[in-house]
């Protein structure tokens, strides 16, 4: 069961990169088929922990990650991504993957910022953003997302936060 849920996340994360990397959109079609496998595949242990599970899975993703879609950092197709993750593989593994995803897609950013000698620049307005969000009270977008250069195909993070995840779970069954 578990590597049906492994093999069906990673087909619908390739999907959905290069959907990502093609058109800047990932289609609700594929992440609603995810979703609807992730149904179909708890509905055998639905009186055990699968509906707790499943439902974790689902909310959790959107729950964390409501501030950064608020602010434009995120997607609605990344945002859904995760909860797809989270229905097939349950909340502990779409958390790991939230938090892997996050960090992998800070490294890139912070490298093409140096690499780009963009890093002052970008410090700079990341504190005039907070400093607007504080003013105003409210979350608002992120000003600078917009500019050439600074989109960020996050599927492709996703897609290998859930490879580290995996990994992991590997280096823990196998002993060394």
């Amino acid at each position: 069961m578990e590597l049906l849920q492994i093999s069906v996340t990673a087909v619908l994360l390739l999907c959905a990169a290069a959907m990502d990397a093609a058109s800047g959109k990932i289609k609700n079609k594929l992440l609603f088929s995810g979703l609807l496998v992730g149904i179909l595949l708890r509905i055998p242990g639905i009186c055990e922990n699968g509906c707790k599970d499943f439902l974790m899975g689902l909310l959790l993703p959107v729950c964390i990650c409501w501030i950064p879609f608020r602010m434009h950092g995120l997607g609605a197709g990344d945002v859904k991504l995760f909860s797809v993750i989270g229905c097939l593989n349950g909340g502990q593994v779409a958390i790991y993957c939230i938090c892997i995803s996050f960090l992998l897609a800070a490294g890139f950013s912070f490298g093409r910022l140096l690499n780009q000698r963009q890093f002052c620049e970008s410090m700079q307005n990341c504190i005039q953003y907070f400093q607007m969000i504080v003013r105003s009270k409210e979350i608002i977008p992120y000003p600078e997302r917009n500019r050439p250069g600074h989109r960020f195909h996050f599927s492709m993070a996703i897609l290998l936060g859930y490879i580290v995840v995996l990994g992991v779970k590997v280096c823990r069954i196998i002993p060394f």
